[in-house]
């Protein structure tokens, strides 16, 4: 009689602590890749968690990746009409996500369908330089951006490698934010607002690294511009009812770093050695 006996093992994590790099445990999470990235997968972000005490600092990893603004906002029933519009939203907590996919550009937006009175409303929201007549719904009463441009918090990382772990802070780069220092102005007389935040652009170098025949690829830069523009009315000054389409625009860029030889100072080759004959 002939028997097969197989053997396997299984191993179960009893852990009920709590995960940190201190212990030297490992947190669970989704890679981009292993190490390198892969074509549209997320791009890995996260918020920088401070070091207290004994515990080193980390980074609060996002389960869906780096997002951006997208057109298509979420069912309101108090505002129905404005579902697969293309509209902007008019608050913060209405706006629509999408993903954005390592190696792949993207361009996402929506429009504003503004009276003159309400681009000059939103063009001084926020402003030192003119004052609004009443609120604007599309954008923050403090800074003036649109809830469309929302900038990125000061402290968000993005990981260097798909597999970056969020224990090591060593293995990913923060993101440069760089937010426009012009106030926004509104001249009455043409009806232009000058220095208006229309749009994001986040950019990101990506290099090859490890080995030649099979390269691995690496994010090496990471930043985030606001982009201003001047926006022109063409409503008539005394016309309280016409509207005028504006947009506004997020953008994502991927630079391949090209290969490039090493340039500098190559020595010149050694000089033969010589036999020489002694005659004593």
């Amino acid at each position: 009689t002939i028997i097969t006996q197989t053997y396997s093992a299984d191993f179960v994590s009893a852990f009920g602590g709590s995960v940190s790099e201190g212990y030297g445990n490992q947190a669970a999470r989704a890679k981009s890749g292993n190490p390198g990235y892969i074509m549209g997968k997320p791009v890995v972000i996260g918020g920088l968690v401070a070091a207290s005490g004994s515990t080193l600092a980390t980074i609060g990893m996002s389960t869906d990746g780096l997002q951006v603004s997208s057109p298509m906002l979420p069912y309101d029933s108090t505002n129905p009409n404005n579902f697969g519009s293309g509209k902007c939203p008019n608050a913060a907590n209405v706006k629509g996500w999408q993903t954005v996919g390592f190696g792949y550009d993207m361009v996402t937006g929506c429009q504003l369908e503004l009276s003159r009175q309400a681009l000059k409303n939103l063009c001084c929201t926020g402003s030192s330089d003119c004052t609004p007549d009443q609120a604007t719904t599309y954008a923050d009463t403090t800074s003036g951006i649109p809830h469309f441009l929302s900038l990125p918090t000061a402290d968000q990382y993005v990981g260097q490698y798909g597999n970056a772990d969020p224990l090591d802070v060593s293995q990913w780069l923060k993101m440069s934010v760089r937010a426009t220092t012009a106030n926004s102005n509104w001249n009455a007389n043409t009806g232009v607002c000058k220095n208006m935040k229309s749009g994001l652009h986040y950019k990101f170098l990506v290099a090859s690294s490890g080995e030649k025949g099979f390269p691995q690829s690496k994010i090496v830069a990471a930043e985030v511009e606001q982009v201003v523009s001047d926006w022109y009315s063409n409503v008539p000054n005394d016309d309280t009812v016409s509207t005028q389409t504006f947009p506004l625009t997020v953008t994502v860029s991927f630079i391949h770093k090209d290969s490039t030889d090493l340039e500098g100072y190559v020595p010149p080759a050694p000089p033969v050695p010589m036999r020489k004959n002694f005659i004593s």
